[in-house]
């Protein structure tokens, strides 16, 4: 019987002409979107999209029918390419840019079947189920749209790709959800200075707005830039408030070379301090930034900010013995350098000495050793501080 078995697969035909070595785009998507939560992360996305196109605002219009994101740039023939080419990644070696496109975007398939983007005149409608896409005329050329007609009901697509419908309460919790995200995400952003969320296309009736702007800059003795930026954040139920956030800024000698001598990380590095709001240092405990937040709470009383090398998840970053791990401990090594060259000017400005102890890094989240350096760096200057 074994002898019949071993002559049956002899006797098979393959023909090689038939094999194909392609992607199953639904289920490339499915896989990309199941690390995505809520609204919150779609809208992350969206402005740091936004952000790497250095556009300086970006709009969100929640609608009925759809919701429809605008900003101000537009897009070139190289970005109709680069967008259509699912998870292709082409900004991964752009030292200008935070994300990679593809990978982000496919989020926006939580929301819909087939998104939509009209720029320079151009219109491209993507569906996932053709391997061909086509671009049509728009009105629309001096800025960027992109529409998602909310996903109402169960479909093929969304039965595949494992995303579910959107009702009018969820719908409703995705504004809700975007209200603090904005204000924590516009912090570190390399273009984008305003976020506004309306209710309505036709008439849109302002929801949720914050703007931030740099109001007075200057250079350090110790070689740092200190600046104040005001952050103006509208609340159509709470009203208008202003923050004024204090920045330290720097640079490292270079950035990250590969090794065929493109430099993909940018050396700059910065940490923020927030105003004395019980709300604000109860709400929005110390975060790491690659220019977006991370899921890292540092356990730090500021924020810091550099050009990390993210992990595959893109809610950490690399903390192995590679050299992308190397990269991100020598930014975080550099931040606390900044940190401690800079605390006589920090003591100086402070309002009270309460305020001024408030933000000294005596502590760290251990679950993250790579901050212990911004610690010892502090602790190490303390002892010639007057």
């Amino acid at each position: 019987m074994v002898k019949d078995k071993i002559n049956n697969k002899k006797s098979e035909e393959i023909d090689l002409d038939e094999l194909t070595f392609s992607v199953d785009k639904l289920d490339m998507i499915r896989t990309s979107i199941a690390g995505y939560a809520g609204g919150a992360a779609i809208a992350r996305e969206l402005v740091q999209n936004a952000d790497d196109a250095s556009a300086d605002w970006i709009e969100f219009y929640f609608t009925t029918a759809r919701l429809i994101v605008r900003n101000n740039s537009s897009f070139s023939k190289t970005d109709f390419e680069a967008i259509s080419r699912i998870a292709s990644g082409n900004k991964r070696f752009d030292k200008t840019t935070t994300g990679t496109w593809g990978t982000g975007f496919l989020s926006v398939y939580q929301i819909t079947d087939f998104p939509e983007v009209y720029s320079s005149g151009k219109c491209l409608i993507f569906d996932p189920r053709k391997d061909k896409l086509g671009l049509t005329k728009s009105d629309i050329a001096d800025r960027t749209e992109f529409h998602f007609s909310w996903r109402s009901e169960d479909t093929d697509i969304s039965r595949h790709i494992e995303a579910e419908p959107w009702s009018k309460e969820k719908i409703q919790k995705f504004i809700d959800d975007i209200v603090p995200e904005i204000y924590r995400v516009i912090l570190f952003l390399r273009n984008i200075k305003r976020i506004s969320v309306y209710n309505g296309i036709k008439n849109p009736r302002l929801l949720y707005e914050v703007s931030r702007i740099c109001e007075n800059d200057k250079k350090l003795v110790t070689g740092a830039i200190r600046e104040e930026w005001n952050l103006k954040a509208y609340d159509h139920k709470r009203g208008k408030q202003e923050d004024k956030w204090i920045f330290y800024k720097s640079s490292l000698l270079q950035g990250f070379i590969r090794d065929d001598g493109i430099e993909i990380k940018t050396p700059f590095i910065s940490f923020a301090c927030g105003p004395e709001k019980p709300f604000l240092m109860d709400y929005f405990p110390g975060t790491l930034y690659n220019f977006l937040p991370t899921g890292i709470h540092t356990g730090l009383p500021f924020h810091i900010n550099g050009d990390f090398f993210p992990d595959t998840n893109r809610i950490t970053i690399v903390a192995d013995n590679s050299a992308k791990g190397d990269w991100n401990r020598k930014v975080i090594n550099s931040i606390g350098t900044l940190f401690a060259s800079n605390l006589e000017y920090i003591r100086d400005e402070s309002s009270s000495p309460e305020n001024f102890y408030r933000l000294l890094p005596v502590e760290y989240n251990r679950d993250f050793q790579m901050l212990k350096a911004i610690v010892k760096k502090f602790r190490e200057k303390a002892k010639d501080i007057p």
